[in-house]
């Protein structure tokens, strides 16, 4: 006879044990600060948010330097163009020419050397607020234009009713306004009426930084036949 044997192999339970580490926080700053010497801090754009990378910043003509504060969120390492920051210190950023935009990269490293970049872009805004030169469109100024005379006699022909200023600037982002409108330089200005008699307009270059502005009045007034004999072009 035949015996079926049926061996039964022993049962065997093996336990694996898993360390999981806590994954690394995204390194990350706290607070962000440009300080211009003003006693208020600048502006930035957008408003500052840890999990935001990219920020711009606008300071007068007038500063030539600012501080930067880069506070980390815990125990990362901070460097700004390079640079390892100490906690709670600032680094200056010089502005040698008004109208440049200067980058600031900032890096934010953790203790697993996971890192992320902030970019800040500081930009130093024109002071520059003088034309170099203003005419009618359709008439002329009595006088050649100086920047540092503000007021001018202009004449226009019998049958206009209606005059046209133009400003010329080497000013890049002033801003220019004729009679309370907004207008670009180097262009006509929208007609503005003419009085029976004279008419006054007011031609304002403002600097970019609204810090400086220039004012020139020109008086207008119609001319009798001859009124190309005032023409100075």
């Amino acid at each position: 006879m035949n015996r079926i044997v049926r061996l039964l192999a022993p049962l065997c339970v093996v336990f694996f044990v898993v360390h999981v580490e806590a994954a690394e926080a995204e390194p990350a700053l706290s607070q962000l600060v440009v300080d211009d010497g003003t006693g208020a801090n600048v502006v930035l754009t957008p408003a500052f948010s840890p999990s935001h990378l990219t920020y711009s910043a606008a300071v007068a003509s007038d500063v030539y330097r600012v501080q930067l504060l880069a506070a980390p969120s815990s125990d990362e390492v901070v460097r700004i163009r390079g640079r390892a920051l100490q906690a709670d210190t600032t680094h200056s950023i010089d502005l040698p020419f008004a109208g440049t935009a200067y980058p600031v990269p900032i890096e934010v490293i953790g203790p697993g050397l996971k890192s992320v970049t902030y970019q800040l872009s500081v930009r130093r805004l024109e002071g520059c607020a003088e034309p170099n030169r203003i005419v009618l469109a359709n008439g002329s100024l009595r006088s050649e234009f100086d920047v540092e005379e503000t007021k001018y006699q202009g004449v226009v022909p019998p049958g206009e009713d209606t005059v046209q200023v133009i400003a010329f600037s080497p000013c890049a982002y002033s801003k220019l306004s004729i009679e309370g409108s907004n207008e670009r330089f180097g262009q006509a200005s929208r007609p503005i009426p003419l009085n029976d008699g004279k008419t006054i307009i007011e031609v304002t270059a403002t600097a970019e930084d609204q810090v400086r502005a220039n004012t020139y009045q020109i008086t207008v007034e119609r001319g009798s036949v001859h009124w190309q004999d005032f023409s100075v072009e």
